[in-house]
């Protein structure tokens, strides 16, 4: 009996400590799947980081490149609005030159005024029209100064604006909403340089017909002027 007690003994023994590795196993088993299931969790927020992050950066890329075409359209712009006000610069010369030489005119008409009064008042009249012409050139001239100096001042806002976004572009990941801003300014820069373009191109149209106005009005002067006073010369020598 001694002996079946102590079996006894040792068999309960053996069964505890066979519980006691079974806890201590399953205990580990479920620490086991919380960590994988916490890793699992972590690689998709991680994998969903990276995708929103990839999308950002694609949209960036694309507001970078569409500010940079929009760039480029306004320093054409500037340079066409350049050339526009060079051409205008020399008519005016031009026009401040056919001045000069209808002044010269006048002066000579007015010299034989006693000779031909009717041809002088002609030419007088003319000589009102030549100068409001050149007043109305000169008025256009400043016009397209002004517009000039308007789209030097829109490319320079231009300018400034896609240093903006190439910023904004190097701190996409944190700045998204800044670029987005910024794409928003440089389109309406771009908006307000086509439009001071259109006022320059019209300006210069002004200066273009009130140049014809002037050389038309300057040939009429010519016209009126020197035929007459000539006819007028060659009687008076027959009559003494």
């Amino acid at each position: 009996m001694f002996l079946c007690s102590t079996s006894w003994l040792a068999c309960s023994t053996s069964w505890l400590a066979c519980s006691t590795s079974w806890l201590a196993c399953s205990t580990s088993w479920l620490a086991c799947s919380t960590s994988w299931l916490a890793c699992s969790t972590s690689w998709l927020a991680c994998s969903t980081s990276w995708l929103a992050c990839s999308t950002s950066w694609l949209a960036c890329s694309t507001s970078w490149l569409a500010c940079s075409t929009s760039w480029l359209a306004c320093s054409t712009s500037w340079l066409a609005c350049s050339t526009s006000w060079l051409a205008c610069s020399t008519s005016w010369l031009a026009c401040s030159t056919s001045w000069l030489a209808c002044s010269t005119s006048w002066l000579a008409c007015s010299t034989s005024w006693l000779a031909c009064s009717t041809s002088c008042l002609a030419c007088n009249t003319s000589w009102l029209a030549c100068s409001t012409s050149w007043l109305a050139c000169s008025t256009s001239w400043l016009e397209c100064s002004t517009s000039w100096l308007a789209c030097s001042t829109s490319w320079l806002a231009c300018s400034t604006s896609w240093l903006a976004c190439s910023t904004s572009w190097l701190a996409c990941s944190t700045s998204w909403l800044a670029c987005s801003t910024s794409w928003l300014a440089c389109s309406t820069s771009w908006l307000a340089c086509s439009t001071s373009c259109l006022a320059c191109n019209t300006s210069w149209l002004a200066c273009s017909t009130s140049w014809l106005a002037c050389s038309t009005s300057w040939l009429e002067c010519s016209t009126s002027c020197g035929p007459k006073c000539s006819v007028v010369r060659v009687h008076d020598h027959y009559l003494n």
